[in-house]
């Protein structure tokens, strides 16, 4: 998450970290595959490499539903100016 933190402006994670984020089976088999190919348990418990794998599958999950939070925003502007 520190790395994510880096790659946004603070006016990008205030957009972002106020929302509400519906977990879905579509977020745990992301997890699963972000853990099978990042493998954090090989580290040492406790370490800075196990740690920074952890911060990096957290930083690929909140792009991922940062990315459709935006994408249903999106939509749901077009849809209302559609009636409108």
């Amino acid at each position: 998450m520190r790395d994510i933190k880096r790659q946004l402006n603070e006016s990008e994670l205030n957009a972002i970290m106020p929302k509400i984020m519906q977990w879905t089976k579509e977020h745990d088999d992301l997890l699963v595959k972000e853990v099978l190919a990042l493998d954090p348990f090989s580290s040492p418990k406790g370490s800075t490499e196990r740690s920074n794998v952890w911060d990096s599958i957290a930083g690929h999950l909140i792009l991922v539903a940062m990315s459709s939070l935006l994408y249903l925003e999106d939509q749901s502007r077009t849809g209302f100016n559609l009636c409108s």
